[in-house]
């Protein structure tokens, strides 16, 4: 297919965009660089009917000035990354859904939710996370994966990818080549995975050939360093031996390569953002990703632009991507008019059905309504979580409404995930035989050792009313041996809380 009479650089990059409506200066802006994709975040989301005429406004002029199609994507993984404006519709995350150990219910909740993405008008959806989180300090993937084993990952992940497909929406494989033992998030700084290469060949990249052989057509980039795969370390996203070497040559991969975002804290380490769009191209993206401000992705076409003219081994590989990005596009199917109403009662089915009392399940007794209750621990929300504004977040203050619906007497004893001088003093100081029983919250306590002592604190002294539940990742009950009665929920949407107060207030098995 020859469409270099057609090419323009910006079909190259995706953009991220402030506000709610297809605005005249925004449409312009799109057009007049003529960008491939935009990416939607929560931002940009208030309501279905209004995102669904949002994308619809950009289409109706993308057609209007001649062109094909633009890409519109969504980071919609569940859990703990979700862009949906109704809590009841974001369903619990990938660790969720693997531990109901239902493929089926993988695929219907996937297909589902392609339902809802294909009716809003999205058409690919940067999901699922195909990294192995092999080890339980990696502070950036955690739940979002699959598993802790490759077996888990491709076991879980393929029937995930082929409901996204059923539906009409394009699946994405993140993030190449695999982000699961790493210690440090990508969106603050510059990771490094020290794995060997036999690890990388047998444990994490297995995911990924995986997903290719299922049809995945979009694959999202690592902005980690792999020194066994690129002694210079480059980031996978910069790296040519990695992309076009090892994922396009070594491997056989046909579709697209689209960055990470190039605006995160570990690209920022490197070089500019237009030095790293250039350099991501080069080494074998098809497609790069700008996600916030306009000034960059403006700067990032020029400076691209200025490459093409005079750089002629760029120019050709903007031609090869430009003709896989147009051959791709040609498959992008019809939106659904139908809404997937059944949504939410599929999320509620996982929450519960993955909720584990991992001790104590044979002691355990419900909370009784005339007991007095207090809900101790930390917020639900955590510092790498990113591109959460405008949703209406559900956190300790909604569970603490969900348990006084059915208990006469729920207190709160909070403090930060990294507890503050004064909130220790308060627990020390605290009066805890005034209660019954304390449900204790935990999230991500391993990375946060004054969140630990805390939680350590209490269980001591309160070693038969105390209730762990591990709202995070769930390898976090293991730190405390001294819990007699712990419940893991791998995941704090809605859903999932409920899930819990539900079994807290009637008891396992109902």
């Amino acid at each position: 297919m020859n469409t270099h009479n057609n090419f323009t650089i910006g079909e190259l990059i995706v953009v991220g965009f402030e506000g709610t409506e297809p605005t005249q200066a925004l449409v312009s802006e799109i057009e007049e660089h003529h960008y491939g994709g935009i990416i939607l975040f929560s931002r940009n989301v208030y309501s279905f009917e209004q995102a669904r005429t949002l994308i619809n406004g950009f289409q109706q002029n993308r057609i209007k000035a001649g062109r094909n199609p633009l890409w519109v994507a969504i980071d919609e993984e569940g859990g703990t990354v979700s862009r949906m404006p109704v809590e009841e519709y974001t369903l619990p995350g990938a660790r969720a859904m693997a531990q109901c150990g239902d493929t089926n219910l993988v695929y219907q909740s996937a297909n589902r939710m392609g339902q809802l993405l294909s009716h809003l008008g999205v058409t690919v959806n940067f999901a699922p996370v195909l990294d192995v989180n092999t080890i339980p300090e990696n502070p950036g993937i955690g739940i979002r994966s699959f598993g802790s084993t490759a077996q888990e990952v491709c076991t879980f992940s393929i029937p995930f990818i082929h409901g996204l497909h059923e539906a009409g929406i394009f699946a994405c494989a993140k993030h190449f080549p695999g982000k699961g033992e790493i210690i440090r998030d990508s969106h603050t700084s510059l990771p490094v995975c020290d794995c060997s290469l036999q690890s990388l060949n047998s444990v994490h990249i297995p995911p990924f050939l995986r997903a290719v052989e299922a049809g995945v057509q979009f694959v999202m980039t690592s902005h980690a360093i792999y020194p066994a795969l690129d002694s210079s370390h480059t980031p996978a996203t910069l790296s040519e031996p990695i992309l076009a070497g090892l994922l396009r040559e070594t491997y056989g991969y046909t579709g697209l390569i689209v960055s990470d975002d190039l605006e995160m804290g570990a690209i920022k380490e490197i070089c500019s953002i237009e030095e790293a769009a250039f350099r991501a191209i080069m080494a074998g993206c098809d497609m790069v990703l700008v996600c916030h401000a306009q000034d960059k992705q403006r700067r990032v076409h020029e400076y691209l632009t200025e490459k093409y003219i005079e750089d002629k081994d760029f120019r050709a590989r903007c031609h090869e991507s430009f003709e896989r990005i147009q051959s791709v596009k040609m498959k992008i199917q019809e939106s659904h008019t139908a809404f997937p109403e059944l949504l939410p009662e599929i999320s509620n089915s996982i929450a519960a059905i993955a909720i584990s009392c991992v001790k104590g399940a044979h002691t355990f007794k419900p909370l009784n309504p005339h007991e007095k209750i207090l809900v101790a621990g930390t917020p639900f929300r955590s510092h790498v979580e990113v591109e959460i504004n405008r949703k209406a977040l559900f956190d300790l203050p909604e569970c603490m409404t969900l348990l006084k619906e059915r208990l006469s007497s729920v207190s709160v004893l909070k403090w930060d995930l990294v507890p503050t001088e004064e909130q220790r003093n308060a627990v020390t100081d605290f009066n805890f035989s005034a209660y019954d029983r304390i449900i204790i919250f935990t999230n991500n306590a391993r990375l946060y050792p004054a969140q630990q002592e805390l939680i350590q604190y209490t269980l001591e002294r309160n070693p038969d009313s105390s209730i762990l539940a591990v709202i995070k990742n769930p390898e976090d009950y293991m730190l405390f041996p001294e819990a007699k009665t712990v419940f893991l929920t791998f995941g704090y949407n809605k859903t999932s809380i409920a899930a819990l107060v539900h079994i807290l207030c009637s008891g396992i098995g109902n």
